[in-house]
């Protein structure tokens, strides 16, 4: 998850392995955060699409990951 702050974005992971709810899900927990400027969250942003993308054309992901992938990038933006 990430938020924009300041002059700043901060992004956390959010989800345990180890600890799971009544449902067998991982429960959501602070593990670590990252704190940087704007411009290089965009840039950061950029590069994991363009990744998405290569990844899409070696045939790595399919259909649905790429569905799912578009929907996270389009929430950061």
């Amino acid at each position: 998850s990430c938020r924009a702050l300041a002059a700043t974005a901060r992004c956390w992971a959010t989800m345990a392995e180890t600890r799971r709810n009544q449902q067998g899900d991982p429960v959501p927990e602070f593990v670590d955060q990252m704190v940087i400027s704007p411009h290089a969250f965009l840039r950061m942003v950029s590069a994991l699409g363009n990744t998405v993308k290569q990844m899409q054309e070696q045939g790595m992901l399919g259909e649905a990951q790429a569905e799912a992938e578009a929907e996270a990038e389009a929430e950061a933006d």
